[in-house]
């Protein structure tokens, strides 16, 4: 009975130990992952599949393959690659995104990150093809949010998805509910923010400027709509639905939406410009902002 007590500990302690040390290996993973530093995620990641011991522990470094495999493809597209050889890598952040979602369905990246890495292969193949991968698109983002229903990530993509896609009957793009979900995504990341369990995104406030560019309502159908939003938002019990009229659940300017998404842009421009020792990600950031206005 003793021998059998020891050999349990034993067997207990090289869990824990295993368990310790894939937690720093993930820790490692999202810092280099911060860094850009997307081909040693991969690496870091194959080398630290044996220290996952169960199928939950596997799906967390398969959906972070599937991050750094779409992230890879972004980098591929920049030092324009051929066509073939970025596509091939979305399609490998598919694979990394299904092994996760067979190994725990309950994890909301595995989702988040298959939608990411299919939007992304359907922009590279050409108009066609997006709009034939936004329905499956927007199918996976909502069994994100059916997992996690305050993903903030979710609500980001959701919003570019209904502002870049053409409305009914071609596809269901709609202005009005790309920036509810837009606002709900600024709102999540702020409360992450708030909680010390996220960094501030200013791309997710970027979006919601030029969704509220696109919309271009004047400041009195803001107000009428809002009512109507604000109606529909408190009779909802759906994360979608609710999601869909944000809007009308919070205090907006009283003024037009391109005037709102100025202020947006020049707002993220005035304090990335106040950071010394900014981050790449902050100085991509500062420069797709000076770029949207620009573009206005």
């Amino acid at each position: 009975m003793k021998k059998f007590l020891i050999l349990s500990l034993s067997a207990a302690l090289c869990v824990t130990l295993a368990f310790a040390d894939l937690q720093g290996t993930l820790r490692q993973v999202d810092d280099l992952h911060d860094l850009n530093q997307f081909d040693q995620c991969i690496t870091t990641l194959q080398a630290g599949l044996p220290q996952a011991t169960t199928d939950q522990q596997r799906a967390e470094i398969y959906w972070r393959l599937a991050r750094a495999a779409l992230n890879q493809g972004n980098d591929l597209e920049d030092a324009d690659a051929p066509q073939a050889q970025i596509l091939a890598k979305f399609e490998e952040g598919e694979r990394y995104a299904d092994q996760a979602i067979a190994l725990n369905p309950n994890n909301h990246q595995g989702y988040f990150w298959k939608s990411s890495n299919m939007g992304r292969w359907g922009q590279i193949k050409g108009i066609l093809n997006s709009l034939a991968k936004a329905a499956p698109m927007r199918t996976l983002l909502e069994r994100a949010l059916a997992v996690n229903p305050r993903h903030p990530d979710s609500f980001y993509v959701l919003g570019q998805l209904y502002r870049e896609l053409p409305g009914w009957p071609i596809s269901f793009g709609d202005a009005g509910i790309s920036v509810s979900y837009g606002r709900m995504a600024v709102n999540l990341n702020q409360e992450e923010v708030q909680q010390g369990s996220s960094s501030l995104s200013y791309d997710f406030q970027l979006e919601l400027a030029k969704s509220l560019y696109a919309r271009n309502w004047n400041a009195a159908k803001r107000t009428s709509e809002q009512r109507r939003m604000k109606t529909t938002f408190d009779r909802a019990s759906a994360t979608l639905e609710r999601g869909a009229n944000f809007e009308g659940s919070i205090t907006i300017p009283s003024k037009p939406d391109r005037d709102e998404a100025r202020d947006l842009v020049n707002g993220v421009i005035s304090r990335l410009q106040a950071i010394g020792a900014r981050s790449i990600n902050q100085n991509n950031d500062l420069d797709k902002a000076r770029e949207i206005l620009a573009d206005w």
